[in-house]
């Protein structure tokens, strides 16, 4: 995983030719820019290297399909199919959260070269996974959308405080905010342990011990409101998980 803004080389010195991924993260308020400088990739032996908006893991995504605004081919950007439509090596790949992935397959003697940079997002991002191990943090709803905020580690989740104002005139539909643990990165595969739904107003603090590997915080939002939700969120310890796990 890389953090700090940086040009990242690899050279294939052996014959494994395993997959490999780099997974970028900037701060919650930063979202990602990668740009391919140097690429000796072999596309027609099967090679290949491409860009994720977002990561993967294990056969899952994040953001999952149904926080992200764009479909999932939409998301990954190859620099095979970049190269021979454009005739060219230049790609540069901006992300709409503040993460990405980077992932290849080479062969004996082949290299990349990539720079890795945080750029300030200033408009209101909608996904966001932190980069602490604790901290504070305020999610506002986004119209028409889902919204995830993701910890991935064991976590002791603080709700300091939650408002879901009233629907308007579709009874079926109802703003939400649903809190989540599970050890995989897409939210529809997550357990869910404790679901608000407008109208709520919460009376005072709430805690939730969340001892599984992804933590999440997800918003829906179909209506016109500004819905909200304050929390405090720290790592577990291992005496905690300890005896979490012994519950």
């Amino acid at each position: 995983m890389a953090k700090v803004d940086s040009d990242l080389t690899f050279v294939q010195t052996d014959e494994s030719q395993a997959l490999c991924g780099v997974y970028l993260i900037g701060d919650v308020h930063e979202i990602i820019s990668v740009e391919v400088l140097e690429a000796k990739v072999d596309c027609d032996q099967g090679e290949f290297l491409e860009i994720f908006d977002g990561w993967m893991a294990r056969g899952n995504i994040l953001p999952s399909d149904g926080d992200h605004a764009l479909p999932l081919e939409k998301r990954i950007v190859r620099f095979c199919e970049w190269q021979r439509a454009r005739y060219q090596t230049a790609l540069t790949f901006t992300s709409t959260q503040n993460v990405a992935l980077v992932q290849f397959r080479l062969y004996m003697n082949s290299e990349i070269k990539i720079r890795f940079r945080r750029i300030y997002a200033t408009s209101l991002k909608c996904n966001v996974v932190t980069p602490t191990t604790q901290g504070r943090y305020t999610m506002y709803s986004v119209q028409g959308r889902s919204c995830t905020f993701s910890i991935i580690q064991p976590t002791l989740l603080e709700v300091e405080e939650v408002l879901l104002s009233s629907e308007n005139v579709n009874a079926t539909r109802h703003d939400t905010i649903e809190i989540l643990k599970g050890d995989s990165l897409d939210t529809a595969a997550m357990t869910l342990v404790q679901r608000y739904q407008a109208p709520y107003k919460s009376d005072g603090l709430k805690k939730f011990v969340l001892g599984q590997s992804h933590a999440a915080v997800r918003m829906t939002s179909f209506g016109f409101h500004d819905n909200t939700i304050k929390f405090k969120y720290t790592k577990m310890s291992d005496a905690e998980l300890n005896e979490e796990l012994c519950t």
